[in-house]
């Protein structure tokens, strides 16, 4: 009902919360945020539950920070599908230079 997305860090194998923010675009636009934050990094995934569309347009707004030819981009696992659901979008990142 309020449409509340969640977003989330994995580091070191635990999951910590990072905020919450009202709406899909605004999540969005959030994680593209948090993706600038971290630069620069020697590796990037996108990973997705059930929206692979979705996953080539996040790629495509995170092409002028990593070349898009070098992105992966994946599905979820069982397991962590089970977890975070249908529409689940993820970016995976290896800090770092390049």
């Amino acid at each position: 009902m309020l449409s509340v997305k969640p977003i989330l860090a994995v580091r070191d194998g635990e999951v910590h919360p990072v905020e919450r923010v009202r709406t899909r675009p605004k999540a969005l636009n959030r994680l593209c945020e948090l993706v600038k934050e971290c630069h620069p990094f020697k590796e990037m995934a996108i990973l997705y539950s059930t929206n692979p569309e979705e996953a080539d347009r996040l790629m495509e707004r995170l092409d002028p920070l990593f070349p898009k030819s070098r992105m992966y981009k994946s599905v979820f696992g069982p397991v962590i599908g089970t977890y975070v659901g249908p529409g689940a979008l993820a970016v995976a990142l290896v800090e770092g230079e390049a």
